[in-house]
């Protein structure tokens, strides 16, 4: 039978182990977060490269995507239900940069982060853009993968 002290003990190292879980979690820093920001960097060259939107797609998105966004009437379900509007982010994107804002938030195969997206203008008329992006990362056995976006104008 357990004393109050054992158990006292229990308590104290679950909750020390918990505590150290959340901070790894929380780690910017993270092995996690070098595997996205790698994703990430990957997706980078593959749209400066022009590569064909399918390609990118296959890199970037889980095939059961979930997206919608600031101005979108509605929630796209898959990762092919959303080919036709990544083709036009894709158009402009070889002057995007992608920022992870830390931390990235994570457990076991899923990952959640904040991502600054800064766009330069196409020629000196044209304004640049800035928008902020909550990314929910899927790991699976290609690596990870953006399961989930919600996107809206601005930075963060």
């Amino acid at each position: 039978m357990p004393t109050a002290f054992s158990t006292g003990v229990l308590s104290i190292a679950l909750s020390a182990g918990l505590a150290g879980s959340l901070r790894a979690a929380d780690a910017p820093k993270s092995e996690v977060r070098t595997e996205i920001q790698a994703m990430l960097t990957s997706v980078d060259r593959l749209v400066k490269s022009r590569a064909p939107v399918e390609e990118i797609a296959e890199a970037f998105y889980a095939p059961d995507l979930l997206i919608t966004g600031e101005g979108e009437k509605g929630l796209y379900r898959s990762r092919t239900e959303f080919m036709k509007p990544l083709e036009s982010f894709v158009a402009n994107g070889g002057n995007c940069k992608l920022e992870i804002v830390d931390p990235v938030r994570h457990s076991g195969n899923l990952a959640a982060a904040f991502v600054s997206e800064h766009c330069k203008g196409a020629d000196a008329n044209s304004p640049n853009s800035d928008a902020r992006i909550l990314y929910v990362f899927l790991k699976g056995v290609h690596g990870w993968r953006v399961t989930m976006e919600m996107y809206g104008g601005g930075g963060l």
